[in-house]
């Protein structure tokens, strides 16, 4: 019989003892310095763009972002719309850049919403 070549005992070891209570894990935040959606300044393009580029390679423009919500489902076209809406709801800053990152975040949002109605249209 071969033997295993883990020795699960020191692990056992620094077990806190049961006194009769069940033991629970010390909560540990294991995210510091990642923030979460809602916490993160970037825009959905912006988001889509990063994430796109570390699992592809490069990043995924408007159009395509666009093209891939005709692939959606009613409801998750309809929730897309609902929390794109509340990120274009906030205040506008009046930098060039972030006028710029407004203008393609409406322009999305204009060709995310009629090609939803035409789906819509289509019964789709």
């Amino acid at each position: 019989m071969a033997r295993r070549a883990t020795n699960i005992s020191p692990v056992i070891g620094n077990l806190p003892r049961s006194n009769g209570r069940t033991y629970r894990p010390i909560k540990v935040n294991l995210r510091q310095g990642n923030l979460t959606m809602s916490e993160d300044e970037r825009n959905f393009i912006e988001r889509a763009a990063s994430i796109t580029g570390n699992l592809y390679g490069e990043p995924m423009s408007p159009e395509r972002i666009a093209e891939n919500f005709a692939l959606y489902g009613l409801k998750k076209r309809v929730a897309a719309l609902e929390r794109f809406d509340a990120e274009l709801g906030g205040d506008i800053d009046s930098s060039p850049h972030s006028l710029r990152k407004r203008v393609q975040l409406v322009d999305l949002r204009r060709r995310m919403g009629s090609l939803h109605e035409a789906l819509r249209n289509a019964k789709r």
